[in-house]
């Protein structure tokens, strides 16, 4: 079996870019103020549907309920509060490679 590089990023510098832009445009605004431990896999359903009722293509909206659904797995697998005491958001940065997004990336 062969494992990934620890060296290696995990993710791309536009994944990233893609995933935090989903949590600032439609991810914060109505989860902000909860624990990701709280948010049930019916309230992700009913807000797949209001992102799809509002507009958004089905390809969108599958993008910002995955990206949901990692930042709830992981949270689950690391077993951390995420939430600071302070009521802000506190979450590690994901290790991001140096490559600038090429032609095929774009769009």
């Amino acid at each position: 079996m062969r494992f990934s590089d620890p060296n290696k990023p995990a993710i791309s510098r536009r994944y990233a870019h893609d995933c935090a832009r989903i949590v600032d445009l439609h991810i914060l605004p109505t989860f902000r103020r909860r624990h990701l431990d709280s948010i049930t896999p019916q309230e992700v359903e009913a807000f797949a549907l209001r992102l799809r009722d509002g507009g958004l293509s089905g390809k969108r909206v599958n993008n910002v309920v995955s990206c949901l659904r990692v930042m709830l797995s992981e949270a689950h697998r690391a077993g951390a509060d995420l939430m600071g005491s302070d009521g802000e958001e506190h979450y590690p940065r994901p290790r991001v490679c140096d490559e600038t997004p090429g032609p095929a990336d774009a769009g």
